[in-house]
């Protein structure tokens, strides 16, 4: 198998981090008072907030008889690529499908909509941590919890590649190739899904999926230390 470092030749990145280095984290639950739950979660400059409402009355059309309707609205600035945002809210709906026990509240409706505050890269990585959470403080029963990562491939001055774990905006628009991973809580052992950009070997892609896998403990571990706190 190729190798493809995570720490290469880059001198720094801009922001002054590794290229093995997630960027610092925060969140906040439960801070809007006309949701049934919410979560704002931060990376670095990328800020997301999101809000879940339900389970609540679902329009005739939508019902479905024997689980609830999950829906999706992922809103951000204007100018937004319309094509690109429905991808998104249906990558967010199927990742929260499996992950939501619908069976309980059959014929309602889940409503999660994403507001981005400020995108700085890794977006939909933010959006994912931040929904899973919002499910948690509304209350919503779950299979499991889920967390995500990003990655990117760019070259070094040297034509080396370099795996640089949750760029930044201008970092993924610089780089190769780009990925976006889901984990569950059994993320030593495979994906909830995954999302690509660009051209990459089979060797890179699993060497990106190594990368990923070791950032989302930390992930999972921050999230679980912050529910904890807000909890005390």
């Amino acid at each position: 198998m190729e190798e493809d470092r995570v720490e290469g030749s880059l001198e720094s990145r801009e922001d002054g981090r590794n290229p093995n280095q997630l960027r610092q984290l925060s969140l906040e639950e439960d801070i809007l008072t006309r949701a049934d739950g919410s979560a704002k979660f931060k990376s670095g400059k990328t800020e997301v907030l999101v809000a879940v409402h339900g389970p609540t009355e679902v329009k005739l059309s939508d019902e479905i008889i024997e689980r609830a309707t999950i829906d999706v609205a992922f809103q951000k600035k204007s100018g937004s690529n319309d094509y690109k945002i429905r991808e998104i809210e249906k990558m967010m709906r199927s990742s929260l499908e499996s992950i939501i026990v619908s069976t309980l509240h059959p014929r309602t409706l889940i409503a999660v909509v994403v507001q981005v505050l400020n995108d700085d890269g890794g977006v939909l990585s933010a959006a994912i941590n931040a929904a899973c959470l919002a499910l948690l403080d509304a209350g919503v029963p779950l299979k499991s919890t889920i967390a995500s990562v990003s990655c990117a491939i760019r070259e070094d001055e040297k034509g080396n590649n370099i795996i640089l774990l949750d760029p930044s905006k201008k970092e993924e628009f610089n780089s190769k190739s780009s990925f976006i991973f889901l984990f569950d809580q059994n993320y030593e052992n495979g994906i909830v899904g995954c999302s690509t950009r660009g051209f990459f070997t089979q060797d890179q892609y699993f060497n990106c999926l190594k990368a990923s896998r070791g950032a989302v403990a930390k992930i999972f571990t921050f999230m679980r230390l912050s529910a904890e706190k807000q909890l005390a």
